[in-house]
C-alpha cells in the first residue's frame, strides 16, 4: 500500500507497476518504469521508490520516469520499504539491510546477519 492511499503492484516483468482502489480493487491504471525493479515503495506523492537486482536504487516520478538513483553499494537488492518519516529500508540478496531517505543522498549499512543468523556490525 503507497502512502497515498493507493494499492501498488509490481508485475512479475518489473516494469510495469498497477495502481489499485483497494476498497474496490479495481485498476486506476498502469505506469510504466524506465528501469526494472525488484520491489517497490510509494510516498505520499505517488513518487515510486524502486529496489533492483543490480544493486541500484531508483526514485521515479508517478509517470515511472527515473528522478534519481545512487548505487546501494548492499549487492542484489530485493525489498524496499517506507516509514511515515519518508525513510527507507532496503533488503538485499546477501543477509543486509540498508537505510536511506527519499533524498537517496546515501545508504548506510545497519544490519548483516553471517551465516549463522547472528547480528553483526
Amino acid at each position: 500500500m503507497g502512502w497515498d492511499g493507493v494499492l501498488y503492484a509490481l508485475r512479475s516483468g518489473e516494469l510495469a507497476v498497477d495502481r489499485i482502489d483497494p476498497a474496490t480493487m479495481a485498476l486506476l491504471g498502469t505506469t510504466n518504469l524506465a528501469q526494472g525493479v525488484r520491489g517497490i515503495a510509494v510516498n505520499p506523492a505517488g513518487e515510486i521508490f524502486g529496489a533492483a537486482w543490480t544493486g541500484t536504487l531508483y526514485k521515479f516520478s508517478a509517470a515511472g520516469a527515473v528522478l534519481d538513483s545512487i548505487a546501494a553499494g548492499l549487492g542484489s537488492l530485493k525489498d524496499i520499504d517506507r516509514d511515515i518519516h519518508g525513510r527507507l529500508v532496503v533488503g538485499a540478496r546477501d543477509p543486509v539491510v540498508g537505510l536511506t531517505d527519499e533524498s537517496l543522498d546515501t545508504v548506510v549499512p545497519i544490519i548483516s546477519v553471517n551465516d549463522d543468523m547472528e547480528s553483526v556490525d
